[in-house]
């Protein structure tokens, strides 16, 4: 009788092990993916600051563009 409690208390000993090391296994694995989730939104935010800073430049560009065609049609009248 005492083999057999100790049998089944041994089975739940390393079931609870098992599962615990299983739990923390998984916990690591979703762990990843949010790492690398965050590394790529602030890479995207990079580019998106990069974009904009772009885009300004080239609204800039474009008025002096338009600047530069008015004194053109100025010159030409």
């Amino acid at each position: 009788m005492r083999a057999r409690i100790s049998n089944q208390v041994g089975t739940i000993v390393v079931g609870l092990i098992l599962g615990l090391a299983s739990s923390i296994g998984i916990g690591y694995i979703g762990v990843i993916p949010n790492l690398q989730l965050y590394d790529l939104q602030l890479q995207l935010e990079g580019v998106n600051d990069e974009t904009s800073t772009l885009q300004k430049n080239v609204d800039s560009l474009e008025q002096d563009i338009t600047s530069k065609q008015a004194e053109i049609s100025d010159l030409d009248n």
